[in-house]
Parts: structure tokens; C-alpha cells; sequence
């Protein structure tokens, strides 16, 4: 039996494998996150393909130039070394989010819960789910659902 991901999850997918940045079609860096105080999902790691491709043509624009100076190599040499790119945790949380939604389940916030339950986690969890979710909380079977089960109605059906 072949397996498939749902169009839009796929979608998603294609996405990073194949950043559109201006004329070029670009493979997203994928790295380990260095823990770091960053500002933006993009340069957590966490970004969504839109994001990664908007930051890009930022920081290339703000040294002066236009893409008609640059290639596909070194406009990802431009975001491997600006920080630009998913880890894995950013990776696997975008792709689960999307299928979650797309099999009418919720978003990731709503089937994970963060690690520690203070009311900042929360909120924070609640608000900013890509950059709060870690590989940790992805691997913790506690963390999933409540470690519960989801409630299966008559019409909806769960892969």
C-alpha cells in the first residue's frame, strides 16, 4: 500500500523543497537550531516557506544588489550563513499542522500542549505554536492529545 500526504500538506512540502525566490527555485537549508535569542521564526528554524523566501529577499536587498547578481548557490549560501532555514522540529510541526487541519482536527496548537504548564507556556503555546513547539514536545507521548485518545465521530474518519 503506497502512502500519501493530503494535497495541501503535500503542497506544503513541495514548498520548502522548492523555494520560489524571484526567478529561482531553491531548496530550503535545513540545519540544527543553535539555541540562541532570536527574533523571527525564520531564523529559529521555525519559518513557514513564504516566510523563508520573504526574509531571503530582505536581507539580499539590503545589501544594495538584486537577484540579477546572484545564482541559485549563492543565494543559499546567503541563507545558510544569515541563519536562514528549518530544523527539524520547524520541519515536522508545519507539516503536522497542516495535515491536522487539513483532516479537520485542529491545528497543532489544539493536539499538543507545552511542557511546562505555567500560564505563559500557554499563552505562549496558544500564540506562537511553530516556535514554541520543540522536537521534545513532538517526542513526548504525554504531550500528544492530552496522551488521550481523539473522540471519533460517526462522519469523520481518522488516518
Amino acid at each position: 500500500m503506497k502512502l500519501t500526504l493530503p494535497p495541501t500538506t503535500q503542497k506544503l512540502v513541495s514548498e520548502y523543497l522548492g523555494l520560489k525566490i524571484g526567478p529561482f527555485v531553491i531548496s530550503c537549508p535545513y540545519f540544527q537550531n543553535i539555541t540562541g535569542k532570536k527574533t523571527k521564526a525564520v531564523f529559529q528554524g521555525k519559518g513557514s516557506p513564504e516566510e523563508i523566501a520573504k526574509e531571503t529577499l530582505k536581507i539580499i536587498t539590503k545589501s544594495g544588489r538584486d537577484l540579477t547578481g546572484y545564482d541559485k548557490n549563492s543565494i543559499r549560501f546567503n541563507m545558510v550563513m544569515a541563519g536562514i532555514g528549518v530544523d527539524c522540529s520547524g520541519l515536522a510541526v508545519r507539516i503536522l499542522d497542516s495535515l491536522l487541519k487539513e483532516k479537520g482536527l485542529g491545528g497543532i496548537a489544539q493536539n499538543t500542549r507545552p511542557i511546562n504548564l505555567t500560564p505563559i507556556s500557554l499563552l505562549r503555546h496558544r500564540l506562537k505554536p511553530f516556535t514554541s513547539i520543540s522536537a521534545n514536545t513532538l517526542s513526548s507521548k504525554t504531550k500528544l492529545c492530552g496522551n488521550k485518545k481523539p473522540k471519533r465521530s460517526a462522519t469523520r474518519r481518522y488516518y
